[in-house]
């Protein structure tokens, strides 16, 4: 677990529901398509929230990638994922700025294994190609994307809501389990496109 989830889930365990939480975490084993967990945590100035959702959500698939064109796709799904306040939308009034943004997945591994002055292509592909029929489906029905943010927010006071444009941009994302926090309040609520705005006052 990183730094981030821990500090969030040190703010949850002050407002009595780190039990839930870690427990969704645990369930996230289930890796439900179309669902996510989504949890976020206001402490002074500082926005924190952390993200996981089924590779097949972001990518509309599971497995790393094997050709130009689903590179491109996690590529442009990673784009989107970095940019936390366009997906995320804090208050206007909060003044809310970026400042860290991480997105781990097990697709992203294939940007380390591709070099376009790889001199032996033909057998890179070979090997590739090997590689990938050895995977058993079951190796691929799990992986994720796992986000984190960091938000540095001038007027926290402001802080009213997060507006969520997460599920227009990626369809595949059908509902979110969402846990917050603040100084002064925690709730529980899902998420989906019709109901996007995550009300933090």
């Amino acid at each position: 677990m990183n730094s981030m989830n821990i500090f969030i889930l040190s703010l949850l365990t002050c407002a009595s529901v780190s039990s839930a939480i870690a427990e969704e975490r645990r369930q996230h084993d289930v890796h439900e398509h179309g669902g996510g967990l989504l949890n976020v945590a206001i402490e002074k100035n500082k926005l924190l929230i952390d993200l996981s959702m089924p590779a097949m959500n972001i990518a509309g698939f599971e497995h790393i990638p094997t050709n130009q064109d689903e590179r491109g796709k996690v590529e442009w799904a990673t784009m989107w994922l970095e940019d936390g306040l366009r997906l995320f939308n804090p208050s206007p009034a909060a003044n809310c700025k970026l400042i860290h943004a991480k997105v781990d997945s097990a697709l992203l591994e294939d940007k380390n294994h591709h070099d376009d002055s790889t001199p032996d292509v033909e057998n890179h592909k070979s090997h590739e190609e090997h590689h990938h029929d050895e995977l058993k489906p079951d190796e691929e029905d799990h992986a994720d994307f796992d986000i984190e943010y960091e938000f540095n927010c001038a007027e926290p006071k402001h802080l009213s809501e997060l507006r969520l444009a997460l599920f227009e941009v990626f369809p595949g994302a059908l509902h979110l389990r969402t846990q917050a926090v603040t100084a002064t309040d925690q709730l529980s609520v899902e998420l989906n496109a019709e109901n996007n705005i995550l009300k933090l006052k």
